[in-house]
């Protein structure tokens, strides 16, 4: 972020969880993962964040033969990327983040039991003058502050309450007979 600027990122917490009882289910059909059903070789729990930071290395190095530094070095002898791949590099991380169905991660599925967080961003310019809050501008601040020098980020919830969902069966073979 710009000096003059100030952002405020909202933080929801979204919590998924599963009854341990559709594990029968077939993948296919409950549409999560277990935390041990997951094939990965970096991490030992699957989630699905886990899942596409482990894909996106696999295709790193499958395209560019090397890996970014903050990914896992799935294979000890792959090279850390440096300046002269970055045009391959972006290339794979645009094509990933794209609706490109020849480069994706789209098997990662969503854990069956996950803590996520959505964030969004909005940011404006810090003005001075007249605030109606006792808040504003805070003491450290003072009216000869110069805002364009300095940058403010306001990290808050949006709720105080967590909101869960629950995957579970809907109708089981007791309730099915039941109707019979």
């Amino acid at each position: 972020m710009t000096a003059g600027r100030e952002a405020r990122i909202p933080i929801e917490p979204i919590y998924e969880n599963a009854v341990p009882g559709i594990r029968s289910i077939r993948k296919e059909k409950r549409r999560c993962l277990f935390s041990d059903e997951g094939d990965l070789t970096y991490y030992r729990t699957y989630s699905r964040r886990n899942c596409e930071i482990e894909c996106e290395a696999k295709i790193l190095i499958d395209k560019c033969d090397c890996v970014l530094y903050f990914l896992p070095r799935i294979n000890a002898s792959v090279r850390i990327c440096g300046p002269n791949d970055n045009a391959c590099t972006n290339e794979v991380q645009t094509q990933i983040e794209s609706s490109d169905k020849k480069v994706t991660c789209a098997n990662c599925w969503p854990a069956c039991f996950e803590l996520s967080y959505r964030a969004t961003v909005t940011a404006t310019t810090i003005t001075s003058g007249q605030f109606l809050t006792t808040e504003w501008p805070p003491e450290l601040f003072s009216s000869a502050t110069n805002f364009s020098e300095i940058s403010i980020v306001n990290f808050y919830y949006l709720s105080s309450i967590l909101r869960s969902t629950t995957k579970s069966e809907m109708f089981g073979f007791t309730e099915f007979l039941c109707k019979l």
